[in-house]
């Protein structure tokens, strides 16, 4: 949720990709890719892929809204809208006949390839949400076909959407390299994907959006308040946006928590415990407890 991979929103406005597939029926949207286990409330949110089915709403707003559902911070979702869980996750808009449908599916390629390894073209599409680079090669907004050589399509949908949300370098680690006239992102001559444009659409995204969670959690030991929101013993994850380091937003929270307080310079975001100053961003959320 970051209620808080890479590979969506708010899906417009603060992700960088995202993985798509193609829909198997006319109100089904490209797929939404969440990419680490996560919960809305009580309700579980496991990482993978979903088939998205709206009624009422947009394939692009519908991606916009479960972003945003994923950060809510204490799992109230706004504007009247509900979730339900079980073997499909719903999402329903109180007084309206809106509703979102999320539903876990799984991505093979549609070539050949043996049971260790997957050759071939992947199904769907991976989705560039605003002009962008890899390891220095451009990438224009819109969606990629994606063909794997010696690889597998989740994988390749993983390491891309991470090489576009860190690429402040402008360089693939090691040993990745691209090739621009290619477009191949390659780890060896034998294992590499390559990308082909297909166009420009909406719908589809991933999440977390250009936040990576720590590996290092965050205990709460004392119950605080901070701009209005509780706090409780417990603990949660920290989120950070690129420039921004684990451990300094670990530091400044725990501070402010025990201060009661955060800095003046700083802007919070009570609905999703998301603090931002100029470029650097983190985020807290409670981890999910049976």
């Amino acid at each position: 949720m970051i209620k808080r991979l890479i590979i969506s929103l708010t899906l417009v406005a603060t992700a960088a990709a995202g993985f798509t597939a193609s829909a198997s029926a006319a109100n089904t949207c490209p797929t939404f890719h969440v990419l680490h286990n996560d919960h809305i409330g009580s309700v579980r949110i496991p990482a993978g892929q979903y088939t998205v089915a709206p009624k009422g709403v947009t394939c692009k707003n519908s991606a916009i809204l479960i972003e945003r559902f994923l950060d809510d911070y204490d799992g109230n979702l706004p504007d009247g809208w509900t979730i339900t869980g079980g073997s499909s996750i719903v999402f329903k808009k109180a007084g309206t006949a809106e509703s979102i449908t999320m539903k876990r599916t799984t991505v093979a390629p549609s070539g050949g390839g043996g049971s260790d390894r997957q050759n071939g073209i992947c199904p769907g599409s991976f989705t560039v949400l605003h002009n962008d680079k890899v390891g220095g090669m451009p990438l224009k907004a819109g969606q990629y076909q994606i063909r794997t050589k010696g690889l597998y399509c989740w994988f390749d949908t993983q390491k891309l959407a991470y090489f576009l949300d860190h690429n402040e370098t402008g360089k693939l680690p090691s040993p990745w390299t691209v090739v621009p006239a290619l477009k191949k992102i390659q780890r060896s001559p034998n294992h590499y994907f390559t990308l082909k444009y297909l166009g420009n659409s909406g719908g589809g995204g991933y999440h977390p959006g250009n936040m990576v969670r720590c590996s290092k959690t965050l205990t709460v030991t004392k119950a605080g308040l901070l701009a209005g929101m509780a706090f409780d013993p417990g603990v949660y994850y920290v989120n950070v946006a690129p420039g921004t380091t684990c451990a300094g937003a670990t530091n400044l929270f725990s501070q402010w928590l025990a201060a009661g307080a955060v800095n003046n310079s700083w802007k919070v975001n009570s609905q999703t415990a998301t603090f931002t100053l100029n470029s650097k961003s983190f985020q807290v959320e409670p981890a999910f407890s049976s």
